[in-house]
């Protein structure tokens, strides 16, 4: 027969504590876990936060900026044309009347040149024959307007046989007005671009070559501050 007299107190209780213990680590365990990783997870999310709050605000005082900034160069470019207005040309020098002329027409022709450029990327990213054979047109138009204002502005005399955008740039490159590499590139746009579309050779344009001379032109349009 089973007598509580023959059970040690100190043993029972020394077995109880250790069941007690087995069962918390069991539990407690996981349950602790699961505390340290919702822990985590709560930091991680508040730094991820506090990232993208200070992106947003590094963001919109680039935008200010870039805002201001137009904004003024806007208010000076009217400014500039306003003071311009009222200039007596009566208390000017002849040359000084003739650069204050040649400023007002660059102007007029830097947004006429930049428009058509831009026209001609328009028409290439329609993508059909006809808008490339366009572009092309367009742009070797605008690239020999800008030769003859060279040669103009310097006033070269072009001899009998210079015709064209190509005998333009020979004249010029002689002249030392622009550069020899230059001149190579103006007269491979000239044979490859220029001469298919004037004659008729549509099939033969390259849309690549097309696109590479809007480039240039500009690109060269602006050195000789006439973009």
């Amino acid at each position: 027969m089973f007598n509580l007299d023959d059970i040690d107190l100190d043993s029972l209780l020394l077995f109880a504590g250790l069941v007690v213990l087995f069962f918390a680590f069991e539990i407690g365990t996981p349950y602790l876990k699961h505390c340290m990783e919702e822990r985590a997870r709560r930091k991680k999310q508040e730094e991820s936060i506090a990232i993208s709050e200070s992106k947003n605000e590094v963001g919109l005082d680039t935008i200010v900026v870039g805002l201001l900034l137009t904004y003024g160069a806007y208010k000076g470019f009217k400014k500039c044309l306003s003071v311009l207005a009222d200039i007596d040309e009566k208390r000017l020098t002849t040359q000084d009347q003739e650069a204050l002329k040649r400023f007002s027409l660059d102007l007029t022709r830097l947004g006429a040149n930049e428009e058509r450029l831009d026209r001609a990327d328009a028409l290439l990213l329609t993508g059909d024959r006809i808008s490339i054979e366009e572009a092309a047109l367009l742009t070797s138009a605008v690239l020999e307007a800008g030769l003859k204002e060279i040669r103009a502005r310097y006033s070269i005399n072009l001899p009998v046989e210079a015709e064209g955008m190509i005998g333009l740039a020979i004249v010029l490159r002689d002249q030392y007005v622009i550069s020899n590499d230059a001149c190579r590139e103006i007269r491979h746009y000239g044979t490859s671009i220029r001469n298919k579309v004037m004659h008729g050779d549509f099939n033969e344009l390259d849309r690549t070559v097309v696109e590479q001379q809007i480039q240039f032109t500009r690109i060269f349009l602006r050195e000789h501050e006439i973009a």
